[in-house]
């Protein structure tokens, strides 16, 4: 366990070292978690939800697309849809 001794300043903020931002890939405008459990206080790093989903679907997937190629799927199945709807209408 890596020890530090922060001071805290008159509005309550510390200052995380740089190779403890360095090393939980903390940068600026990054959000922090605190979790409180007794006298123990925990800072962590805050993950948004798609880096918790990340990779959830890896082995799932079996045909995996890139995003140009789903942006192109979906612009062809629209234009079906809306090629559908003018012929329908049409009659």
């Amino acid at each position: 366990m890596n020890k530090k001794i922060l001071k805290v300043s008159s509005k309550g903020h510390i200052i995380l070292p740089k190779k403890v931002r360095d090393d939980l890939f903390i940068k600026e405008g990054s959000y922090v978690e605190i979790q409180v459990e007794g006298n123990l206080l925990k800072v962590l790093p805050a993950r948004s939800t798609a880096e918790e989903l990340a990779g959830i679907l890896k082995g799932v997937v079996k045909n995996p697309m890139d995003l140009k190629s789903v942006r192109k799927r979906v612009a062809e199945e629209v234009a079906k849809d809306i090629a559908k709807g003018l012929k329908s209408h049409r009659r």
